[in-house]
């Protein structure tokens, strides 16, 4: 089994108990499952970080992925942790991807300090075109993933509403702005509208999830 259907499986289970229930014998079932699940998440964390630093920071985009997979799963331990952990799917889910085309964006405007030194990241081993493909379909699948929510209801239109006036309109200007200009002043400035993102999209999401 794949680590991303352990994770769904070991999640799935502590959806159906809730700590709140009157019988003594539910809520010491939800504590052993919310501690197993916890568990879970730590040993999957040191796994990464001990893969990371051992090998995949030397192997393009698979680094980048692993950081931005571990910076959303810090939201699924959230979830866990406060027993929510179905809506806090998508706050994780958009944590790894804003940073993940953060990190390549990063990594486009470091390349003059990378290519040196050796560092095999993406930009130094297949170019800026390549990287740019990658950066603009991965921006898409975000701004085509911010409206599932609000189709299938849930979030209300709050959500909707700072999406499409905040949200997704920095998300096309990256875009728009990175096909014009790859200098390392502007990738530096994307970088910060990426984070600025990052944040909105978080905190609104995380007040309306916990």
């Amino acid at each position: 089994m794949s680590s991303s259907s352990n994770i769904n499986f070991a999640f799935s289970r502590i959806s159906f108990c809730s700590c709140s229930e009157s019988s003594a014998s539910s809520r010491l079932a939800c504590g052993l499952l919310k501690s197993s699940s916890v568990l879970f998440i730590n040993s999957l964390s040191f796994s990464a970080l001990f893969s990371y630093s051992y090998k995949l920071k030397k192997i393009p985009l698979a680094g980048n992925i692993t950081i931005s997979f571990l910076t959303g799963l810090v939201f699924i331990y959230g979830g866990v942790a406060v027993n929510n952990t179905s809506y806090a799917l998508l706050p994780a889910f958009f944590a790894f991807a804003i940073n993940l085309i953060r990190e390549l964006i990063k990594d486009m405007e470091d390349i003059k300090g990378d290519y040196p030194k050796g560092a095999n990241t993406f930009p130094v081993k297949y170019g800026f075109t390549k990287t740019k493909k990658i950066i603009i379909i991965s921006t898409l699948i975000l701004i085509a993933a911010t409206v599932y929510p609000f189709i299938f209801r849930f979030y209300k239109i709050e959500y909707f509403i700072i999406v499409m006036v905040v949200v997704n309109p920095i998300l096309i200007y990256i875009i728009s702005s990175l096909l014009k200009d790859d200098s390392s002043k502007n990738l530096n400035k994307l970088s910060f509208f990426l984070n600025s993102s990052l944040s909105i999209s978080i905190s609104m999401l995380c007040g309306m999830v916990f």
